[in-house]
């Protein structure tokens, strides 16, 4: 899965202080084991496609979509299958079944810091889990879920400097 939030709110001068991803599992099919966050290193896109009966099965990209093989279908190609992204996890969390979790790291405030400095480096994450095993599969509520209160939350605390104003 891909993940990426818009930064540029937060002003250039703040000092972040922790970054929190909140991220809502409603499917699991296997046991506990940990899902990395991984800094996408290239951009990506997200159309309009949508999953058959209930995500499970997958669906047809549309253009301008994200694939494992497409940074934008039909037309742009990963550099490498199954996307761009540092393979040393920024985060990560062993997850199990159906609820809440919540990845923190110093490294996310890292990754923060940089996309506020520059927001063209800001391609999000990627989850991944184990990719190895069959019926692994665990799906996480996105951003387009009708519950509001379950999608995707990226929470960042920072300080703004002090003036001194001098009368």
């Amino acid at each position: 899965g891909l993940l990426q939030f818009d930064v540029t709110t937060i002003p250039f001068e703040a000092e972040i202080n922790s970054v929190e991803l909140i991220l809502n599992m409603d499917r699991s099919r296997a046991g506990e084991y940990v899902v990395g966050l991984h800094k996408v290193t290239n951009s990506w896109g997200e159309s309009s496609s949508t999953a058959v009966k209930g995500g499970g099965l997958g669906g047809d990209a549309q253009v301008g979509d994200a694939t494992w093989k497409y940074r934008f279908y039909p037309e742009e190609l990963w550099d490498n299958e199954g996307g761009d992204f540092e393979v040393e996890p920024t985060a990560s969390l062993p997850v199990h079944g159906v609820g809440e979790y919540r990845w923190n790291d110093e490294k996310m405030v890292e990754d923060v810091k940089a996309w506020v400095d520059d927001s063209a480096t800001n391609h999000g994450w990627l989850l991944l889990g184990d990719e190895s095993a069959s019926f692994s599969a665990k799906r996480f509520v996105s951003s387009n879920s009708e519950d509001i209160a379950k999608i995707p939350t990226l929470i960042i605390r920072y300080e703004l400097p002090t003036l001194n104003v001098v009368a």
